[in-house]
């Protein structure tokens, strides 16, 4: 983690986080770092990146085990969006097994990391913010 880079702690539902957007730049991009919470969300969420400030502008977002990797968990497609304009996903992270194919499974209490920058280089600074729901499937 880095200056600028943010935490969700603790990691609950909302409409649009953060106020205002959080950006990044580079091929570094920009970290979340949030834990599997599967107390408070034993299906897990559906986490959207969203983007109304360039909304033409690509974006990779990758749900990884490191800060500032583009490598998403285990290797899944599932795990990533890449170039994404005003809206990115849903992502469906599960905390616990896979149960769908679209499922980006995650082990519960563990620590991982939302990661994004721009999908074109040389990267320039790109913005985004998140709505994140409850899953109930």
């Amino acid at each position: 983690m880095v200056a600028g880079d943010l935490v969700w702690s603790p990691f609950k539902d909302v409409q649009l986080w953060p106020v205002p957007p959080v950006s990044g730049a580079g091929d570094a991009g920009r970290a979340i770092q949030f834990v599997a919470d599967s107390v408070e969300y034993p299906r897990g969420v559906l986490l959207k990146g969203i983007d109304e400030h360039q909304p033409t502008q690509a974006k990779d977002y990758v749900v990884s085990e490191c800060p500032h990797s583009f490598t998403p968990v285990g290797g899944r497609a599932s795990c990533s969006h890449l170039g994404a304009g005003t809206y990115a996903g849903p992502l469906y992270l599960r905390f616990g097994p896979a149960v769908k194919a679209y499922d980006c499974p995650l082990t519960p209490g563990r620590t991982y990391y939302f990661n994004f920058r721009d999908y074109f280089e040389p990267r320039g600074a790109v913005f985004s913010q998140f709505a994140i729901q409850r899953r109930t499937d």
